[in-house]
């Protein structure tokens, strides 16, 4: 989804893109659009910058009153966060878990060097299985990490279908 900006708007921009192809990014954005400041957030494993706009979008939703409603009649704040902050928030927050479940199941980058040899990840012993010849049961272990990652997904989707019924309802109604 495409959004637009106005003169004078401040604009945060997360990326993975290195730090030396950045700066020529931001020039050239400068110069087309000298009125927008952006804020550049670079993020090298990836993970920041999918989970915290997320996270970040979802707090959004919150009326900035709640807080100070809690405080002036003096209710514990994990009342307010148990009751009102996870219910408006749980799409986010099952899209954060499924996100970050699929994102470890399928990352061979950094857990190459964690693990020991009575542990070895699924995505570790694809590789394994690859490099010793084993290309069918490679194969295999693949379709099985693809299941499994297919699998967790299906059941997000349904846990959000039931969520929203249950709890965000009230999304509807405001809408109308």
């Amino acid at each position: 989804m495409l959004g637009t900006a106005n003169a004078g708007t401040d604009l945060t921009a997360y990326t993975t893109v290195e730090a030396e192809d950045l700066k020529k990014y931001a020039v050239r954005f400068s110069g087309d659009h000298p009125d927008i400041n952006i804020n550049w957030v670079r993020d090298s494993t990836g993970i920041y910058t999918v989970c915290h706009p997320t996270a970040t979008t979802a707090l959004k939703q919150m009326d900035a009153w709640f807080e100070s409603v809690t405080v002036s009649l003096k209710q514990p704040f994990y009342r307010t966060f148990l009751r009102v902050t996870v219910p408006v928030c749980t799409p986010s927050i099952l899209d954060i878990s499924t996100y970050l479940f699929v994102s470890a199941m399928t990352t061979v980058s950094a857990v190459v060097f964690l693990y020991s040899p009575h542990t070895t990840p699924a995505s570790v012993a694809v590789l394994n299985m690859d490099d010793a010849g084993d290309i069918a049961p490679a194969a295999a272990m693949g379709m099985m990490i693809i299941d499994t990652a297919a699998g967790v997904k299906i059941l997000h989707y349904l846990l959000n279908r039931g969520i929203e019924v249950k709890t965000q309802t009230w999304r509807s109604a405001v809408s109308s």
